[in-house]
């Protein structure tokens, strides 16, 4: 699976816990792309939530 440079500050990101809106702030970008990033990080790890996300996250980061 490979990931763009922005999905993978966006990613990193919503494992530390920050919001769309502290992300979109943090970033310089909309937080109507942030949720596009997110979007498409749900669909690369077939999830469907954020907690997912973190947690296939976590676990393809460990393996």
């Amino acid at each position: 699976m490979e990931f763009t440079p922005r999905q993978c500050q966006i990613i990193n990101l919503v494992v530390q816990g920050y919001s769309n809106k502290e992300i979109a702030k943090k970033l310089f970008i909309t937080e109507n792309t942030v949720k596009y990033h997110c979007k498409v990080l749900f669909a690369k790890f077939e999830v469907t939530s954020r907690t997912q996300l973190i947690f296939k996250f976590s676990i393809k980061k460990s393996a």
